[in-house]
């Protein structure tokens, strides 16, 4: 799933608590691993995953063609 904060509620840490619960709820449901993907570009979500415990594991590169 995806995690979005309207703009105009951004810097109130409402994603950092979103992402808290899941992984809260992760270790509650006895979950071994907990990953996190996001695009190299966006910034705010690296951030905000690092804030989270997140490390970066690894990159890949993904390529869409639109036909």
């Amino acid at each position: 799933s995806l995690v979005g904060v309207h703009p105009a509620h951004q810097g109130q840490g409402i994603g950092k608590r979103l992402v808290c619960a899941a992984t809260d709820w992760s270790l509650q449901h006895n979950y071994e691993i907990c990953q996190v993907v996001t695009q190299k570009t966006n910034l705010k979500a690296q951030k905000l995953y690092e804030s989270c415990g997140f490390n970066e594991e690894k990159r890949e590169y993904f390529y869409h063609f639109w036909l």
